[in-house]
């Protein structure tokens, strides 16, 4: 039987960005772009020259859950809020997911953190650690010629319905 050493939490540091591509494509899902894409990844979850904006929990030094940080203004020390992207973890160890969110938010206790495309388990984590859950709309403009959805999941506007999201002033709804 393994022994399975204590669990460690930090930063990926930049050079393990192929142990994180291998743990999404095997913990979040089959081919997904920031599976496929170091240039991606590095452009989205670059915290420094050193390291990244992933939070990894290691056990004997393989990552076992991770959570994507995402900047939305440069840097996730600033008081603008952060985004929450990607948050899984291995099955064998899925507990630690839990646990890894538990440690990210003492890093960032006074921060407004934000975070879309929440699942049922996800949501009662969130709503477990106090945080307020919010259903909003998700909108973009569409070319005047283009007959078909971009998502599922979005609605798509004319430019002239445009006026009617900023009446609505939905930015004003979050203010941090």
């Amino acid at each position: 039987m393994a022994v399975i050493n204590s669990p460690k939490y930090a930063f990926l540091k930049r050079e393990k960005v192929n142990d994180l591509m291998r743990f999404i494509n095997f913990n979040w899902k089959k081919n997904h772009i920031l599976a496929k894409s170091k240039k991606l990844i590095l452009w989205q979850h670059r915290k420094n020259k050193k390291d990244l904006n992933f939070f990894v929990c290691k056990i004997n030094n393989k990552i076992v859950a991770a959570i994507g940080i995402i900047a939305f203004c440069g840097n996730i020390y600033n008081k603008q809020p952060i985004g929450l992207a990607i948050w899984c973890s291995n099955k064998k160890y899925k507990n630690y997911g839990g646990l890894l969110f538990k440690e990210l938010l003492k890093h960032f206790s006074r921060k407004p953190i934000i975070a879309t495309g929440l699942n049922n388990i996800a949501i009662k984590y969130y709503k477990f650690f106090g945080f307020k859950i919010s259903i909003f709309k998700k909108y973009y403009i569409c070319p005047i010629k283009k007959k078909y959805p971009l998502s599922k999941n979005l609605k798509c506007t004319k430019p002239s319905d445009f006026d009617y999201i900023k009446k609505k002033n939905f930015l004003n709804l979050y203010k941090f």
